[in-house]
């Protein structure tokens, strides 16, 4: 008895170690993300057959090193991707973008993680500071911390899509949005749950292509839009997965 209780405390004390030295990458991510599937099965007693069919299994859209990084268009809709991505891009702040001046490989890597942090006992809204992450041209300090990171995934937020966002206008014609100075697409819903079920949103300054006779028209901020079902449950689950990312740090 006394050896299997030693052996007990070797395993916990190897995996507490294990999971400090590990716990933090792109891969044990989306195995959290699985493993709180199955555990929420367990506590409400069945599958939910939307949810498990955007779990996923170890998506990365197109990720295969940090110089060959996939994208962010959403393509694959599951949530272990959203909780794979998460470490590798910033799809609300744009913290560690590509071409952002002065950025070298190994910072863009450290800030695109950058809000995954979070003092709790100095408040919710309480900034990270990072002064050893200073450049002339990167700020180091007030960056939103974790808990202002999920919550904007949540509701009342601006994200960044790439160029071609594929919407249904006001006049329900299907249109694709661009930037008008290139990079990337702001989008805001009210929440989460509401844009899964509507698909509403209004985008950024933007230019949106007729994708039946290739017509160019221009947006004014905060034009309404709609996101097909398929597309928005991609983008929803991705989102949610980003979310299970943040629960999981």
């Amino acid at each position: 008895m006394k050896n299997i209780f030693k052996f007990n405390m070797l395993f916990i004390i190897i995996w507490f170690n294990y999971s400090f030295v590990f716990g933090h990458s792109e891969r044990v991510h989306q195995y959290i993300a699985r493993e709180g599937y199955e555990l929420m099965k367990l506590h409400i007693g069945y599958d939910v057959p939307e949810m498990l069919a955007h779990l996923g299994t170890s998506e990365t859209n197109g990720y295969v090193d940090w110089f060959t990084r996939g994208n962010d268009n959403f393509e694959s809709g599951k949530i272990v991707c959203g909780a794979f991505r998460e470490d590798v891009s910033d799809i609300v702040w744009g913290y560690g973008k590509e071409g952002f001046p002065g950025m070298s490989q190994g910072l863009q890597y450290a800030l695109a993680s950058v809000t995954h942090f979070w003092d709790a006992d100095l408040g919710d809204d309480y900034p990270n500071n990072f002064a050893s992450f200073y450049t002339p041209d990167i700020p180091y300090s007030d960056i939103p911390n974790a808990f202002q990171k999920i919550t904007t995934y949540y509701s009342d937020n601006w994200l960044l899509f790439p160029d071609g966002l594929l919407v249904t206008d006001a006049y329900g014609d299907q249109v694709k949005l661009y930037n008008e100075a290139g990079g990337s697409v702001s989008f805001h819903y009210d929440n989460l749950v509401e844009f899964y079920k509507t698909g509403l949103i209004q985008a950024g300054l933007s230019v949106a292509v007729n994708t039946s006779n290739g017509e160019e028209k221009g947006w004014i901020y905060g034009s309404h839009f709609n996101v097909d079902e398929n597309y928005r449950a991609r983008i929803a689950f991705e989102i949610l997965g980003r979310m299970a990312h943040l629960l999981g740090n």
